[in-house]
C-alpha cells in the first residue's frame, strides 16, 4: 500500500515527464527568449551602454517593475498547464478509475507539485541563458543590474513568485474541477487573467514615481489588498521599492498571504473532490463559487 506522498510523488512525475515531453511546452520557454535575444540586440547599442549608471535602489525599482509582468507570464501559462492536466483526466473518464488507486488530495498537492517542478524547470533555463549571455558586451548589463541588488532583495521577490503560482494554481485546480467540456477551459483561466493584469497595470503605475503614500485611507486600503494572494505578490513589491512602504507592512502582507493561501489550500482539496466527479453542465466559475458559499 503506497503512502500519500508516494501518490502525490507519482501524479508530480507524470505531469513533469508528460510536459517536458511537449514541443508546446518548449515553445512557451524558448520563444520568448527568442524575441528577448534579437529585441535587446537591437535596441542596445554601444552608445546607450556608456551611459547605463544605476543605483541600488533604481535597480530593486526595476526589478520590481519587471516582477508583476513575469508572475503574470507565469501565472497565466502554469494555469493553463494545470486546467490541461485536470480536464484531461476528467474528459477522459478516467478519473473514477485514478481515485480508486488514490485520493482526490493527493492528485491535488501532486498535480500542483509537478507544475511547480516545471516553473523551476522554465526559471533555470532562463536563468541559464542570461548568464551564458553575460560575457556578450550588448548582454553585460543585465549581470551589472543584477549584481547592484541585494541577495535577500532576490529572497523576497523569490518568495513572492511562490506565493503568486501557489494561489494561482490552487484557483486554478478549483474551478478546473467542474469543466466538463474542454471548450471551458477559458473560462478557467479568465479570472486569474482578470486580477494579474489588474494589478500590473496598478503595480506599473505605483513604479513610475515616488509618492510616499502617507498613511491614511488609500494606503490601508493597499494594505489590505496586499493581504490576499496573488495581489500582494504583484503590488507590495513595487510599492516597497517606490513608494517606501515599510518593512513591517511588507512582512505582514506576506504572512497573511500564507494564512489564507493555506486555508484555501485545505479548503481546495474538498472542492476538488466534489467536482472532479461531477459531471453537470454548469458554468465551472459560478460552480466552484457556489460550492465554497456551501461550505
Amino acid at each position: 500500500m503506497i503512502t500519500e506522498n508516494q501518490q502525490i510523488w507519482v501524479v508530480a512525475k507524470r505531469i513533469v515527464k508528460a510536459n517536458l515531453k511537449s514541443v508546446g511546452f518548449w515553445a512557451t520557454v524558448l520563444v520568448p527568449l527568442i524575441f528577448f535575444f534579437f529585441g535587446v540586440s537591437y535596441l542596445i547599442t554601444p552608445e546607450k551602454l556608456t551611459k547605463v549608471l544605476i543605483t541600488n535602489h533604481e535597480a530593486n525599482i526595476l526589478l520590481a517593475e519587471i516582477l508583476p509582468i513575469l508572475l503574470m507570464f507565469l501565472s497565466l501559462i502554469y494555469s493553463q498547464i494545470l486546467a490541461n492536466e485536470v480536464v484531461n483526466d476528467k474528459t477522459s473518464r478516467v478519473m473514477e478509475f485514478i481515485l480508486a488507486i488514490s485520493s482526490a488530495r493527493a492528485q491535488l498537492y501532486g498535480k500542483i507539485l509537478g507544475t511547480y517542478i516545471l516553473m523551476v524547470i522554465h526559471l533555470l533555463v532562463y536563468g541559464i541563458f542570461i548568464y551564458s549571455l553575460a560575457d556578450m558586451t550588448k548582454f553585460g548589463f543585465i549581470i551589472f543590474i543584477f549584481s547592484r541588488v541585494h541577495w535577500t532583495v532576490f529572497g523576497y521577490l523569490g518568495i513572492n513568485i511562490i506565493l503568486a503560482l501557489y494561489a494561482c494554481l490552487v484557483w486554478t485546480a478549483e474551478i478546473a474541477a467542474y469543466v466538463t467540456d474542454r471548450n471551458q477551459l477559458g473560462i478557467v483561466v479568465i479570472p486569474i487573467l482578470a486580477i494579474t493584469a489588474q494589478c500590473v497595470f496598478l503595480a506599473e503605475l505605483y513604479s513610475q514615481g515616488q509618492l510616499n503614500l502617507p498613511w491614511g485611507v488609500a494606503r490601508v486600503c493597499l494594505n489590505v489588498v496586499c493581504a490576499i494572494p496573488l495581489m500582494g505578490s504583484l503590488l507590495m513589491p513595487t510599492l516597497v521599492f517606490a513608494q517606501n512602504f515599510s518593512i513591517y507592512e511588507m512582512i505582514v502582507s506576506l504572512v497573511l498571504q500564507w494564512i489564507i493561501t493555506a486555508l484555501l489550500l485545505k479548503n481546495a482539496g474538498r472542492q476538488y473532490q466534489i467536482g472532479i466527479i461531477s459531471y453537470k453542465k454548469v458554468n465551472p466559475f459560478a460552480e466552484a463559487m457556489r460550492i465554497k458559499k456551501k461550505s
